[in-house]
């Protein structure tokens, strides 16, 4: 399945990561979809139990520490990243659970986009106090 519309940037991108699931490796399935997908998710519940996140600010360029609800959101955001790539590299793979791969990124974007309009929000907020 290749994906055939929109900017040559954006098709080549989107192709690329489609190509990427129908690799049925051991190697793939193990490296991405376990062992990177539970990496990041360590990192968002470690935003989780101590209630701070470090993110990188790009005006200047300096790494920022949050605590609160911005870190939640940075947390929520690492695990919903983590389930996406884990559906992604593990599900979308595998012939007879291809659909529960899709329901699952789908899902997990829309958590990945909510937790960083969270996040920006939450910043925006605290910055006017």
């Amino acid at each position: 399945m290749r994906y055939t519309g929109g900017s040559n940037l954006f098709g080549s991108w989107a192709e690329t990561l489609m190509d990427s699931a129908e690799d049925r490796s051991q190697g793939t399935i193990w490296g991405k979809g376990i062992s990177l997908a539970l990496i990041v998710a360590y990192v968002g519940v470690t935003c989780f139990l101590t209630n701070s996140a470090t993110f990188i600010s790009l005006r200047p360029m300096r790494l920022v520490t949050y605590s609160g609800v911005p870190a939640a959101a940075l947390g929520f955001a690492y695990l919903a990243a983590a389930t996406f790539m884990h559906c992604h590299w593990v599900w979308s793979s595998h012939e007879k659970y291809h659909g529960y791969g899709t329901l699952g990124k789908l899902l997990a974007a829309t958590a990945f986009v909510i937790a960083l309009l969270t996040f920006a929000i939450s910043g925006l907020i605290g910055g006017l106090i």
